[in-house]
Parts: structure tokens; C-alpha cells; sequence
């Protein structure tokens, strides 16, 4: 494992999603007015297909979401995070769940669990990866893991121990480096930016801030 920190640029991110497609409204409002377009289902991946795409308010922040079909499997994700391909008939996702709306004609959705699907079997990854937080660990899959921000608190007063972490499907093993300590006095779901590969594909970048990125050998 090599790890070293410095400041940066801007990050070049490699994209190894697979992308939804979502119609697209004109935005005429703040919060997300579901504006129901009937579309034309199609593949996004080889498992599952698109069967419906639109907008949706969780409160703090507006997001899109798509409804995905296998079989008899029907789940509703977050287009931001998309499901991603971790190895064949292997997915992580983000499910989301209708909420109580505070506005008429508002859909609202809560962000829920981050799911890894096994060949449509599925299991929430906090009950698979220690200290996995489904709204701040913002996982990527990349070459056949799962790279993710590992919080464990460490006082009462919303200090965490910040750890960058790798989940490993395949053996089911978590391998974890400390980077700092963080008061998360934050809302935002995008304090930590998902990990990425960099630009010659040979290291891991997590990334902070403008000045505090981390970078690792693919061993991690």
C-alpha cells in the first residue's frame, strides 16, 4: 500500500457507471414538482431495465430518480449515484423511499440503505461493512471494489475519525486507513466526494477538499 497527501488541482474523474438516462423539465420551481412523462422502458444494463424517471425533493436537496425492473424486482434508486457495476450481475445502488410531501403536488423521496446485488439477491451494506454511513460514505466501485469514507465517531460532539476504506465483494473483506479527524457539522451529502481513479489508472484518490487529497496503489 502507498498512501501520500498533497495539495491538488481540479481531479480528472474516470466514469465507471452505468448512466440512466431521465427526461429532462424545465425548472420552474425550487423544489421538485413531479411532472410525470410516460417513457419508453429501456436496458440499462444486462439485468435490469428503466420503466419510469423523473425529479424528486428530499428536503435539503432536489435529486433525480429512476425506477428499475429484473423480473419481479422493482427498486427505486438515486440517478446521482446510479447503479454502478461492480463485477458481472454485481450492483450498488441507492434505494429511495416515498416520504410525506410538505406541499401539495411535491414528490418526495428520503434517501435510504446502499445496496450491493448479487445476481438479484441483495444486502444492505451496513450490514456487511462496518461503519458504513448510507448518507456520508459516498461508495464508488472501481475495478471490482468498493472504495468508500469510513466514519467511526469519536466523541460526543460529531467528531468522527475518518478512515479511507476498500470492500472487497469477492472475499468480503474491508481494508481501512486513518486519514484525519473531522467535525461533521455538516448536512450535506456531498461533504465527501466519492472516490476516484486517477487519470493514468494507477492510484485511488480520496479527496477532501482543495488542499487535503489521499492517494493509494491499487493494493491498497
Amino acid at each position: 500500500m502507498g498512501c501520500t497527501m498533497r495539495s491538488v488541482k481540479q481531479p480528472v474523474y474516470i466514469d465507471t457507471t452505468q448512466k440512466v438516462v431521465t427526461q429532462s423539465a424545465p425548472d420552474t420551481t425550487k423544489k421538485a414538482i413531479r411532472k410525470h412523462i410516460a417513457i419508453t422502458p429501456y436496458r440499462l444494463n444486462d439485468d435490469y431495465m428503466v420503466i419510469d424517471t423523473g425529479q424528486y425533493t428530499n428536503g435539503p436537496m432536489d435529486g433525480l430518480y429512476a425506477i428499475v425492473k429484473r423480473d419481479n424486482q422493482t427498486d427505486t434508486i438515486d440517478v446521482g449515484v446510479e447503479m454502478q457495476k461492480v463485477s458481472d450481475h454485481v450492483y450498488l445502488y441507492q434505494l429511495l423511499h416515498a416520504g410525506v410531501p410538505d406541499e401539495p403536488g411535491e414528490f418526495l423521496l428520503n434517501q435510504g440503505d446502499y445496496i450491493l446485488n448479487i445476481n438479484g439477491k441483495t444486502v444492505k451494506m451496513t450490514k456487511i461493512v462496518k461503519h458504513f454511513d448510507n448518507y456520508f460514505s459516498s461508495p464508488q466501485a472501481i475495478d471490482g471494489k468498493i472504495y468508500f469514507w469510513q466514519l467511526i465517531p469519536k466523541d460526543k460532539n460529531s467528531t468522527m475519525k475518518v478512515f479511507a476504506a476498500q470492500f472487497d465483494p469477492s472475499s468480503n473483506t474491508t481494508k481501512s486507513h486513518y486519514l484525519l479527524d473531522d467535525a461533521l457539522d455538516t448536512d450535506d451529502s456531498g461533504h465527501y466526494a466519492a472516490p476516484y481513479k486517477n487519470q493514468r489508472g494507477d492510484s485511488i484518490l480520496f479527496r477532501l477538499n482543495v488542499s487535503q487529497e489521499w492517494r493509494f496503489t491499487s493494493s491498497f
